[in-house]
């Protein structure tokens, strides 16, 4: 047989046997670990979880019929295959266009797909992912921050992070913050475990850290949030605290760095407040890994800009919850994606901090000094 008449054999074998499509393949083999992985991120896992979660908010509803496009589903799209959209979109910079002829869906069909599911992981997932701790788990978040950074009475850090995002230009004067792109900004507090326990996503870039704070959840309601339990060290008792952003404020409940050190002590202290910062900034760039729609210009209305990264945060804590493979891969091609977008940095010029306040501090310096004190002691017997 001829080279020709092999090549008219194998056309000919491929008109007669339909090609698998990958959506397919991947229901036929019960959303594989591997390929949620590869697709969007997570685990199988994650994945049925929340279709489960979202089945009751996202399903199409009886009879629902779509256009006669061969685009579109006769019956809707199922739930999975929402999900999955969603999380491909998340994970990806695909455009409208690309996730379309993956998915083979209508560009109109995935606009709605993406803002349903967003604003139904919202409405009905945040909350019971997103929360801070009890005071039994602070316990444990404190014993893990102490055993890591040797600070005692730490649950938590806060992080400001300018999340960039297409803003109209009449409203550029709102969105654009001191490294001149537009952005909304992301505030957190991050436990020992990955997790965020408090999220807003409220305000645009070019408002001052000063009104970003003052207007969090952790701010408004910290006699509420914040596990009474106290301490007793030095002889004073010491209740949980938050590490802040530096330069920052200093609240009973928010703990910050010294503005000048003057001793080794006090530069020993800051050091040890920078450890968990540097810990915290780790945990926003393994977000920003895992979902690429936070490293670069968002292609969403900045309408829906907001519900869409506490989406992240949420689906985030999930898969930290879950324990879904990370790979540091996606850290590098995050972090090209940002090259362009660096963070604005803190302000200067926070209000003065209370004597009580002060006070804590200095204890709380004191014993951190007096762990290294005696870590020497213990090398030279």
């Amino acid at each position: 047989m001829s080279l020709i008449e092999e090549d008219e054999v194998i056309l000919a074998a491929m008109a007669v046997e339909p090609q698998v499509d990958w959506w397919d393949a991947f229901v036929k083999d019960n959303y594989s670990n591997e390929k949620c992985l590869q697709y969007f991120k997570c685990s199988r896992k994650t994945f049925t979880f929340l279709v489960k979660l979202l089945k009751p908010h996202i399903a199409p509803k009886i009879g629902a019929l779509d256009s006669d496009s061969p685009l579109y589903l006769r019956k809707g799209v199922s739930v999975d295959k929402q999900v999955a959209v969603l999380l491909y979109k998340l994970t990806t910079c695909v455009d409208y266009v690309g996730i379309s002829k993956k998915f083979k869906i209508h560009k109109t069909t995935i606009h709605k797909i993406l803002y349903k599911s967003v604003i139904a992981i919202n409405k009905y997932l945040l909350h019971s992912t997103i929360s801070m701790p009890k005071p039994e788990e602070a316990e444990i978040i404190c014993n893990d921050f102490e055993q890591a950074y040797k600070l005692p009475q730490i649950i938590g850090a806060m992080t400001l992070a300018h999340i960039p995002i297409s803003s109209p230009i009449n409203l550029n004067y709102k969105f654009l913050n001191s490294k001149l792109y537009p952005s909304f900004v992301l505030q957190t507090v991050i436990d020992s475990n990955f997790l965020f326990r408090d999220v807003s996503v409220r305000h645009a870039g070019a408002t001052e850290p000063q009104l970003i704070i003052a207007d969090s959840n952790i701010y408004k309601y910290s006699h509420k949030v914040m596990p009474p339990e106290k301490r007793n060290i030095g002889g004073i008792d010491i209740s949980y605290k938050i590490i802040a952003p530096a330069p920052g404020p200093l609240y009973r409940w928010l703990l910050n760095s010294y503005d000048e050190e003057t001793t080794k002590e006090e530069t020993r202290f800051n050091n040890c407040l920078e450890e968990i910062r540097n810990y915290a900034d780790s945990v926003i760039s393994r977000l920003r890994s895992r979902f690429l729609i936070l490293s670069h210009m968002m292609d969403l209305s900045y309408k829906v800009a907001p519900q869409v990264i506490a989406a992240c945060c949420i689906i985030h804590n999930i898969c930290e919850r879950n324990g879904d493979t990370f790979l540091d891969e996606w850290l590098t091609e995050s972090a090209d994606r940002l090259k362009r977008y660096p963070q604005p940095d803190m302000q200067e010029g926070w209000e003065k901090a209370e004597k009580v306040v002060l006070d804590e501090r200095d204890i709380l310096k004191d014993y951190v000094n007096s762990l290294e004190t005696d870590e020497i002691d213990a090398t030279l017997n």
